[in-house]
């Protein structure tokens, strides 16, 4: 829960310190279709320096001034009905959203909308607290504040044109990959092709709630039906090369007796952590090394034995 407040926060901090990227910041649709959202600006407030964004599962709207400096001023946020089933009653995560005033916008094809708007503060600097509280973040945003008030007399306007559109789930497919795991052993696609639908946890050595959930995932490794697999790509290892990551990836490994193969993210199987930013990530796989359902982020081994006992029914049927 904390990583997850904390790249939220981020997400709202980031423009302000001018990272949101140039090509993004120029982006002009208003069709948002794997979000399943659409958002209106009109001339006027495009000549303000008003533009929208997709960050991760985010979408952003940003004021830019004229010496480049981007800020987020407003935020819808998309997570999975079960996701936001997960963090709603979290008592961390119910301070943030008060503390932010972020509101519940609706829902749309399992998906569950909130917002975070400037308008919704009757200070600028409320809204911008924790910036302010950097030196560097504020000498950004202070010669910009005159202007941001302008643009938060606009802002609900510019949120109250947010539309729900259908969602586009774009097919991913496991790129083609030649990959050693931790032992050296060698695996191709062709790893996919012998089972009808593959498991792949992406963790990392440094992720608690990764670790904690290795146990239940090995002995799961032993009892799974015939036709499926689990695999673990560990994400923070980066080459073969990298010996004392790789010697703690075995050391967690043996010691949870997760003794499934879990590979090293080379050129190929890399595009997957792009699926997510956090880790654990669970994702699933036919036979074809294209994914299916939707990823699990977190460490929920019973969401991940739902869905693959979901899928199985569905091949019987």
């Amino acid at each position: 829960m904390k990583r997850f407040l904390s790249i939220l926060l981020a997400i709202m901090l980031v423009a302000a310190l001018g990272l949101v990227p140039a090509a993004l910041a120029e982006e002009s649709a208003t069709e948002y279709p794997t979000l399943g959202l659409k958002l209106s600006l009109t001339e006027d407030e495009t000549a303000m320096g008003i533009s929208a964004v997709v960050q991760d599962e985010t979408l952003l709207v940003v004021y830019t001034g004229e010496d480049g400096t981007s800020i987020v001023v407003a935020a819808v946020y998309v997570f999975s009905e079960a996701d936001y089933t997960r963090v709603v009653t979290d008592g961390e995560f119910i301070a943030f959203v008060e503390k932010n005033k972020i509101s519940k916008i609706g829902e749309n094809e399992g998906n569950v909308y909130l917002l975070s708007s400037m308008a919704d503060f009757d200070k600028l600097e409320d809204y911008f607290v924790d910036a302010l509280a950097d030196e560097g973040t504020k000498l950004l945003l202070t010669p910009h504040l005159d202007k941001l008030a302008e643009v938060k007399a606009v802002l609900p306007a510019i949120t109250d044109s947010i539309q729900f559109i259908p969602v586009e789930v774009p097919e991913v497919t496991v790129p083609e990959f030649v990959a050693q795991d931790i032992y050296g052993n060698e695996y191709t696609n062709e790893l996919f092709a012998s089972k009808d639908l593959t498991v792949i946890n992406i963790w990392g050595t440094f992720c608690g709630p990764c670790v904690n959930e290795m146990p239940e995932l090995g002995e799961w490794s032993k009892s799974m039906p015939e036709n499926v697999q689990i695999i673990g790509l560990v994400s923070d290892i980066y080459s073969a090369d990298d010996a004392s990551t790789m010697d703690t990836a075995r050391q967690i490994v043996e010691a949870t007796g997760a003794d499934f193969p879990h590979l090293i993210p080379g050129p190929g199987l890399a595009d997957l952590l792009n699926i997510s930013p956090y880790v654990p990530t669970t994702i699933f796989v036919d036979s074809q090394g294209h994914m299916v359902g939707e990823p699990v982020i977190g460490a929920y081994v019973a969401q991940y034995k739902a869905f693959v006992e979901e899928y199985l029914s569905g091949m019987e049927k």
